[in-house]
């Protein structure tokens, strides 16, 4: 994911936004043309730590979550805030990439606000609170972002 995002760039998301629906047949999809400008960064695979998401967001660095999903997750409360449940159904697959934006504590607990890529129907207009108990479960990858690099000029991102 890093190198793709170092070497390959990503673009705003008005040039290649969120699908609503997959289309019928997968085979026949192709990415957009002209996409726009592509960012690209350099980053780093720390240890999955929470403080260190903290301490991103304080220097006002993307940090990027990976996570295992649960039904929770595709189905988030009204209130947006996701726990730990023993009970909630966890799916070793599909894998998934958030960015977190904010923290803060809820009922004595961390907890650290993600954007998701599903539009703005899914959770409190695409965010949801993750609580600790529930990263500490289910993320398996962090992702720190550094300064942005130099891209290639290219047609679409990877």
């Amino acid at each position: 994911m890093l190198a793709t995002l170092a070497n390959e760039g990503q673009p705003e998301e008005q040039g290649w936004p969120y699908l609503p629906t997959l289309p019928n047949d997968l085979s026949l999809y192709r990415p957009p043309i002209g996409v726009g400008a592509l960012y690209g960064r350099e980053g780093e695979q720390p240890l999955q730590d929470l403080d260190l998401i903290r301490k991103a967001l304080d220097q006002k660095r993307p940090a990027i979550v990976l996570s295992t999903l649960t039904r929770r997750f595709f189905h988030p409360p009204n209130d947006g805030m996701v726990v730990h449940d023993d009970r909630d159904q966890a799916f070793p697959a599909p894998r998934h990439a958030v960015v977190a934006v904010g923290y803060g504590d809820h009922l004595g607990q961390s907890v650290i606000l993600i954007r998701n890529s599903w539009g703005t129907k899914w959770g409190m207009a695409g965010h949801i609170w993750l609580a600790e108990d529930y990263l500490r479960r289910h993320m398996y990858g962090l992702a720190l972002l550094k300064e942005a690099c130099n891209v290639p000029d290219r047609a679409v991102a990877a």
